[in-house]
């Protein structure tokens, strides 16, 4: 990793000239400085062999407004010139991390919600309608994440491969893997409390839900084979709206495959652990299909007491979220 630094130093250097600099030997005198390996770091700058990772590093360096080098990025978002010292770089870092971070703002402040949706419909989506109900009634900061409007990427072999590689020895494709899980697990992590929009999509979960959950099921970091997850106990609100009914009774009973497996993964002790209510708006294609007419009353019935409980809930967690 070190390594890869120093040739990312060199690449910054070619594409933003500053007076005084480094050229010839004085990388490779800089680096046995500080005890990296001289070979191994003249290969990495000759055979530029981290040469896209570097490219688009400087891109993104380009965004906050960098024009030599050194400069500091943090988060992508906050960028400073030149050589920094140690407290202002902190200063720095306390900013980036307070602005994502809001419950790190204060030692009362109440943790933030983390509210995950799904649903493709947008405005028009009835489990969105409901978490607004919950969201009204929420009194703290909230991180939403919309999976619909920026999905998180299947997992892939490298995201897999990654959790059980030293972070020396990862390709690019698995570093880019494990900064995706990072960033989601410690979102995750940072909660007080969740809120999932997971309509109903052909008897299961949309696949965006489905990507975002892989991401963030790592073994010893968000649920434990030997003990409890990190969230354990911490409550959550699971709003699942379908266009029929699979409740007792109802002729698709025993149907829904959603359900059951959601809180199975997120409320299970041996994985995340969380404390699970599930709020079910059913017979949302009544107002829309001819033949459901008759079952108007019960969807109305059904909207209200959904509307009303995540009213409930929110105040119920936000108490135990503080």
């Amino acid at each position: 990793m070190k390594v890869e630094i120093w040739a990312e130093v060199e690449v910054v250097h070619r594409s933003f000239p500053p007076a005084g600099r480094l050229r010839g030997t004085e990388p490779l005198r800089l680096a046995g400085e500080l005890g990296l390996d001289r070979d191994l770091t003249r290969q990495a700058l000759t055979e530029r062999r981290h040469r896209s990772q570097v490219q688009e590093g400087v891109r993104r360096a380009r965004l906050p407004g960098a024009a030599g080098a050194p400069f500091t990025v943090v988060d992508g978002r906050y960028g400073v010139p030149g050589a920094q010292s140690g407290d202002a770089l902190l200063d720095l870092l306390r900013t980036a991390w307070d602005e994502t971070h809001p419950s790190s703002k204060g030692p009362t402040a109440m943790s933030y919600l983390l509210h995950i949706d799904s649903s493709s419909l947008g405005e028009a989506s009835v489990s969105r309608q409901v978490a607004r109900s919950f969201r009204d009634r929420w009194p703290g900061p909230v991180v939403h994440r919309d999976l619909a409007a920026s999905p998180v990427p299947h997992l892939t072999a490298a995201g897999v491969t990654a959790r059980d590689t030293a972070p020396s020895r990862h390709t690019p494709e698995q570093a880019g893997a494990q900064a995706l899980q990072d960033e989601l697990i410690e979102e995750f992590l940072g909660a007080g409390a969740y809120l999932f929009t997971v309509p109903m999509y052909n008897l299961s979960m949309p696949s965006a839900f489905k990507a975002w959950l892989d991401q963030i099921m790592v073994v010893d970091r968000t649920f434990s084979h030997t003990g409890a997850s990190p969230a354990a106990g911490r409550p959550a609100l699971l709003i699942s709206a379908r266009g029929g009914s699979y409740a007792p009774g109802a002729p698709r009973e025993g149907l829904d495959y959603l359900v059951p497996t959601l809180e199975t993964v997120l409320g299970h002790e041996d994985l995340l652990g969380l404390d699970v209510t599930t709020v079910t708006p059913e017979l949302t294609m009544a107002p829309h299909a001819p033949a459901l007419t008759s079952l108007l009353p019960l969807h109305e019935a059904s909207m209200t007491a959904a509307h009303d409980h995540a009213r409930a809930l929110a105040t119920a967690f936000a108490t135990r979220a503080a």
